[in-house]
């Protein structure tokens, strides 16, 4: 596929609007273009209006040798404009970078070693609902075994076969109201919750650190709901807290731990409740290179020097590794800081670059002719 094809492939697909819950339009544009590209492709459905697109590329085995993984849908704002925009070597656009540059990659490689004559079997699975519980690819692996498996996240072309894991906590504390300039006869709600995430962010959670760069464990505030009148002391506070753990912190010990603890802090007029919202492990896949050698030389032969990171944000693999038992490494074009951000781009020719690895990958792991 020639560059100016991919451009217009990554175009259409940015100005598809497929935020969480809304895939149903992309999946059936991604799968009538594979099926036009003379690829076999299933739906499987997360629910009603919510399918995967799975793609096959067949050869004269079965066996599925390796699997490209990528995800419909994306972040979203609000009424934000949907628009593909191409300035200098960038395309500008909500999922650009996360990760439809990296969907259109792995499409068009798909496309073109398809009309080879292939030994072994490749799947492509786009899945729904990674930006929510990863429902998408908890169900591909029920569908699908592969040797091995590549999610596209963006990684700017390092190979990451760490992965972080989660855990998202919310916090409701119910203090007691009074008028704003009598503050010592009430318990403000805010001043309890800072209590309680003040102990979370010194706790030894935070203190660890990994080997690569960003290899620690992070913590964010993401949503604060507090305070009912202007002229009372806020009755009651909601946070919501997103935790990004590593590899070998287990979210469930942790929640446990934190919970005890946060209790003992407040007032005893004070009342907190401490729920998970979502959580999962991280991994560590060792020996990582021999599973993936196809994979290096194909990275020594086009850029050069294999670089090694850290996957800091959730994303599919941790479904691919933990619930489907699939090797898995997280390997896209693009800089993951964009993601989610207002100035989300991916490079053009980081696309192609992406399109010609992935399309080498295949034809190595497929044995090709």
């Amino acid at each position: 596929m020639y560059l100016k094809d991919v451009v217009k492939l990554l175009k259409e697909l940015i100005e598809i609007p497929s935020p969480l819950y809304e895939e149903e339009e992309i999946a059936n544009y991604v799968g009538n273009w594979l099926e036009r590209s003379g690829l076999e492709v299933e739906y499987q459905y997360v629910e009603k209006g919510r399918p995967n697109v799975i793609s096959w590329v067949k050869g004269k085995y079965d066996d599925v040798k390796i699997m490209l993984v990528g995800h419909l849908d994306t972040f979203s704002i609000g009424d934000e404009a949907i628009e593909a925009k191409v300035i200098d070597d960038s395309i500008w656009g909500r999922g650009a970078v996360d990760m439809k540059g990296a969907i259109a990659a792995m499409m068009s490689a798909f496309s073109r070693v398809s009309k080879l004559n292939l030994k072994y079997t490749a799947v492509l699975g786009l899945v729904v609902d990674e930006e929510g519980k990863g429902k998408g690819s908890e169900l591909l692996v029920t569908k699908v075994r592969s040797e091995k498996a590549i999610v596209g996240e963006p990684t700017n072309f390092s190979v990451s076969p760490l992965q972080s894991g989660l855990l998202e906590i919310e916090l409701l504390v119910r203090g007691v109201r009074t008028h704003v300039a009598l503050p010592e006869h009430g318990v403000n709600a805010y001043d309890e919750a800072v209590k309680v995430l003040n102990y979370i962010k010194g706790t030894h959670m935070f203190k660890d650190r990994g080997p690569l760069p960003y290899m620690y464990s992070t913590f964010v505030i993401s949503k604060v709901i507090c305070g009912e009148e202007l002229w009372s002391i806020p009755k009651h506070c909601r946070v919501h807290v997103v935790m990004s753990l590593l590899p070998w912190q287990d979210p469930d010990v942790i929640f446990d731990e934190l919970s005890k603890a946060s209790v003992r802090l407040i007032s005893d007029d004070c009342e907190l409740l401490i729920s998970m919202v979502d959580d999962d492990l991280g991994f560590w896949l060792v020996n990582w290179e021999e599973t993936f050698s196809t994979l290096v030389d194909v990275i020594k032969s086009t850029i050069g020097k294999v670089h090694v990171s850290y996957m800091r944000s959730w994303c599919d693999a941790n479904n691919l590794y933990h619930k489907g038992g699939i090797p898995t490494i997280v390997f896209g074009p693009g800089d993951l800081k964009l993601a989610h951000s207002d100035n989300e781009r991916i490079s053009i020719s980081d696309v192609a670059l992406a399109s010609e690895i992935y399309y080498r990958i295949l034809v190595k792991e497929l044995e090709a002719k």
